[in-house]
């Protein structure tokens, strides 16, 4: 199949950036035509705001570059991942118009929330999910600090709700989890159009042999959404002599540094390559993914699965559709240090439990994660897309009810609306 793969890079590196390469690699090893079109967000340095605005809201500067790329290299499917700014939504048209399919991943919440992130002053924020127009992200300045940039990111969501182009532009939307896919289509998108693909492993590392699991693991950036501060306050009730390793580098570093040095259980790994990282979670008991934030798919919880490590993940967002209880880890209450501690140390204390969970963890990304099943899943919608846009009937996933997690038995906000 003829592909072209766009992304806005961001400025850090991050899970995005991985997985849209990842993705690129994986359909050029299994032989497909693959043209990359790649920007990045260091190209704004040198745009003024009026301009970069024009860009992000209506595609001026990138219309005719991207019909002519899908002509001369008669793209059958066009895959974007992150458009925000240097993409604009006006690509979809451009592209579809030229006679491509269009397939869109969904990495994060942007369409609900110009931050991406629904979280703010340290809890989960709903207020802008299915309004027309993100009002309180501007009067909060959501998304990087900023009412201006605020006020882009939800005039370009809005502008083209009211063009129609989330629904008349996409073919097929590519969501996480189900519980990202009913959110996103509270907010507008049209539910018959999002499949759940989540992401994947492209190298299967394996699980490890023997009985030498040990401690806690946290994996991530050392932020307050990420629940460190929760796990750290549950340290004090687990067992003398377990231990707590924290891999990752961010602002709550110094706090990690100083419980660290006032408790022997704490150690505090800083930042580690994949290969390390994987290491790390080979020789653990139990990965704790304590997040206060609705998470869309942390690559740490794939890897700790296909490593055999169980996990705690807070019962919150797309972590409760990844988690299944009892069978590859455990759900807590978020921001419970308490009810944490107890998790922790009835899984980590029983060496029984950790071989059960273990086994399921292995078992759960060996049928969901690897790149085979990625790759097969992917190819299935890219040819439903592309039937859709040949025919003229809009394609129509179907969403088994067993598997879905609806937004507002998480968070009364959303039930009230």
């Amino acid at each position: 199949m003829r592909i072209l793969l766009v992304h806005n890079a961001y400025l850090e590196r991050g899970g995005e950036d991985a997985v849209f390469e990842a993705e690129r690699d994986l359909l050029c090893e299994r032989g497909h035509d693959v043209v990359e079109y790649r920007v990045s967000n260091e190209q704004v340095h040198d745009m003024g705001k009026l301009a970069l605005a024009a860009r992000a809201v209506f595609g001026l500067g990138i219309r005719k570059e991207m019909a002519r790329i899908v002509r001369n290299h008669g793209i059958e499917v066009a895959h974007f991942h992150n458009t925000q700014p240097m993409v604009s939504p006006s690509a979809f048209g451009i592209v579809r118009r030229a006679g491509a399919a269009v397939v869109h991943s969904l990495h994060n919440y942007r369409l609900a929330c110009p931050a991406a992130t629904m979280f703010r002053d340290g809890k989960v924020c709903t207020e802008c999910v299915g309004l027309p127009f993100a009002k309180p992200a501007i009067r909060y300045g959501c998304y990087r600090g900023s009412r201006v940039a605020s006020a882009v990111v939800a005039t370009t969501t809005a502008v083209h709700h009211a063009l129609g182009t989330w629904r008349t532009d996409v073919d097929a939307y590519i969501a996480l989890t189900a519980f990202q896919r009913d959110l996103l289509v509270r907010s507008g998108l049209p539910r018959e159009r999002v499949a759940v693909i989540p992401n994947f492993l492209a190298r299967d590392p394996g699980s490890a042999t023997g009985g030498g699991r040990r401690g806690v693991l946290f994996v991530g950036r050392l932020t307050e959404e990420k629940g460190l501060r929760v796990l750290l306050s549950a340290v004090s009730e687990l067992p003398a002599g377990m231990p707590v390793r924290i891999v990752g580098i961010g602002p709550l570093g110094g706090e990690v540094a100083r419980l660290a040095k006032a408790d022997p259980r704490v150690v505090a790994v800083g930042l580690r390559n994949s290969e390390d990282v994987l290491e790390e979670m080979r020789r653990a008991a139990v990965l704790v993914v304590p997040s206060l934030w609705y998470e869309g798919m942390p690559m740490s919880v794939v890897e700790a699965f296909a490593s055999g490590l169980p996990v705690i993940a807070s019962r919150l967002g797309g972590l409760a559709s990844l988690v299944d209880q009892g069978h590859n880890g455990v759900l807590v209450a978020p921001n419970d240090a308490h009810e944490l501690a107890q998790a922790i140390t009835a899984i980590a204390s029983d060496r029984r439990r950790v071989n059960e969970l273990s086994a399921g963890a292995r078992a759960t990304f060996l049928a969901r994660y690897t790149a085979g099943a990625h790759h097969d899943a992917l190819l299935s919608l890219y040819a439903a897309a592309l039937l859709a846009r040949h025919s003229g009937e809009s394609i129509c996933i179907d969403h088994p009810r067993e598997h879905e997690e609806f937004p507002t038995e998480q968070d009364p906000a959303l039930a009230a609306r």
